[in-house]
């Protein structure tokens, strides 16, 4: 798994304004982070290998959980 160092994870923080309300959160939310960039570092690679035609950033969502990227986006489960 590729790690999220700690400049990075400060960098992120600092670039899309986060805080958090306690360590306890900061700790999952930099969990999340890191798998996302994982996607990222193996999405991006396969654009270097011409098997992909665009690249992936992290950006101010990749440290919200599946559930809650489904209520922004409206889901609703069935009842």
């Amino acid at each position: 798994m590729a790690t999220l160092t700690d400049a990075e994870w400060e960098a992120y923080k600092t670039d899309m304004q986060k805080s958090y309300g306690s360590a306890q959160e900061e700790a999952m939310r930099r969990d999340l982070v890191a798998k996302s960039k994982q996607f990222v570092d193996e999405h991006n690679k396969k654009f270097e290998a011409g098997e992909v035609t665009f690249t992936c950033g992290l950006n101010g969502l990749s440290d919200h959980t599946p559930e809650e990227m489904e209520r922004m986006h409206g889901y609703r489960p069935p009842k």
